[in-house]
């Protein structure tokens, strides 16, 4: 029998080697590299940490890539609180009456400022010149009233309507009620003062609040009812006693009926709407002007579209003046008749302190 050849030891020693290194291998690959399952099934280790994987914060862009961009609330953007428009008592329903703040217009027939418009018109009937001044004012108080000795002094002192117009710088002036002379009571409140209070005759009362209201009376006999202390917890802000008031609370003509043939040069006071009211001269005694009775005057006054008119103190008394000029006056044989009072329109709605005129 042949017998087999046996290896080199130094082979075997090799392929030992060779064997153990692979083995070595595998294992490193398996327990080292490869795994799989959860962190308890991997080679029976349950302390391995889960990955946390971080959110990127948001790119936000910016011309300076370097820069620190700081992400904040904007503040809110208040706008500026215009200030309130002074419009005035009238201003805004009567806004395209009045000119800009410093702008007057003055010619013969008007006056237009800021504050005051004053419109003299011309017209002819009952064979006379009438004469109206159509005026409109930011505030009652450009609407004013002196005596002949003062805003403020209610005595017999009598001065032409020409002279206390030109004292206080009136745009325009009319005669008044003769106010102080009558025999009868008088109810005199003028630029918010009260004076007295005994009426003999109508009333005609101005209020603050630009309404003006008469309250009739035929002489000594029965008429509306007029409480003083009403109308001054209202806010009288001029109150005459002469009349007769000429129209009803619906703007017609009353029915007068009295001096039916008489016929003067008339002076009255006409009211629109609160801001807007007329001035009314109605020339008489020459012989181009007859003049009117009263109920001609009241059924001028319903014509020119008022909701309230009243008489004042006529005759010789009847006086108009418009930019320093005398428009109308009740007799060109007596041109300068001396009065105790008058009504004006006033620019400058200042009080008249000129002291009292001997």
């Amino acid at each position: 029998m042949r017998r087999k050849k046996l290896m080199p030891v130094w082979a075997i020693v090799l392929i030992d080697i060779l064997l153990t290194g692979i083995c070595l291998c595998v294992y490193a690959l398996f327990h080292h590299v490869l795994t799989w399952g959860t962190p308890k099934q991997v080679m029976g280790r349950s302390n391995i940490p889960t990955a946390v994987v971080a959110t990127p914060a948001p790119v936000v862009p910016t011309e300076n890539p370097a820069a620190l961009v700081i992400e904040t609330t904007p503040e809110p953007v208040v706008e500026p609180t215009a200030a309130p428009i002074d419009y005035g008592q009238f201003g805004e329903r009567f806004a395209d009456k009045f000119t800009a703040e410093g702008e007057v217009v003055s010619t013969d027939t008007l006056y237009n400022s800021h504050d005051v418009r004053v419109e003299l018109k011309s017209d002819r009937v009952y064979n006379s010149d009438i004469h109206i001044l159509d005026i409109y004012v930011r505030n009652i108080e450009n609407f004013r009233t002196t005596f002949a000795g003062g805003e403020d002094v209610y005595d017999h002192t009598r001065l032409s309507v020409a002279d206390m117009a030109a004292r206080v710088n009136a745009v325009c002036a009319i005669n008044g009620d003769f106010a102080g002379f009558s025999n009868a009571g008088d109810v005199v409140v003028r630029n918010g003062l009260f004076f007295e209070s005994d009426p003999e005759f109508s009333v005609c009362v101005l209020y603050y609040d630009g309404t003006m209201e008469t309250y009739w009376k035929r002489f000594n006999q029965p008429g509306d009812d007029y409480d003083i202390q009403a109308a001054l917890d209202r806010g009288a802000w001029h109150a005459w006693c002469f009349g007769p008031a000429l129209l009803d609370s619906e703007g017609h003509a009353l029915p007068l009926n009295y001096d039916t043939n008489v016929y003067n040069p008339r002076t009255f006071l006409g009211y629109y709407e609160p801001g807007h009211y007329a001035f009314v001269t109605v020339d008489g005694r020459s012989g181009n002007n007859t003049g009117v009775n009263l109920d001609q005057l009241a059924a001028l006054a319903e014509s020119m579209g008022m909701r309230c008119a009243y008489n004042l103190d006529g005759g010789g008394s009847s006086h108009m003046i418009f930019g320093g000029e005398t428009i109308s006056c009740g007799s060109p044989y007596e041109p300068n008749r001396t009065v105790t009072d008058i009504l004006y329109i006033t620019d400058n709605p200042v009080p008249d302190t000129v002291a009292k005129e001997g």
